[in-house]
């Protein structure tokens, strides 16, 4: 989602997804330090 993207885009994305996250809209995994992260909607994304 952020590859070609800026620094500043890049870590506004990253801003938005620990937002969604906090608001248990998201669920995301990373499994080591510098992997991608995985996303997946929670059930309260649809309901919103």
């Amino acid at each position: 989602l952020v590859a070609g993207k800026t620094r500043l885009d890049a870590s506004r994305w990253f801003f938005e997804m620990l937002v969604l996250k906090s608001k248990n809209y998201v669920e995301l995994e990373q499994a080591e330090p510098y992997a991608d992260i995985a996303i997946a909607p929670k059930p309260l994304l649809a309901t919103s």
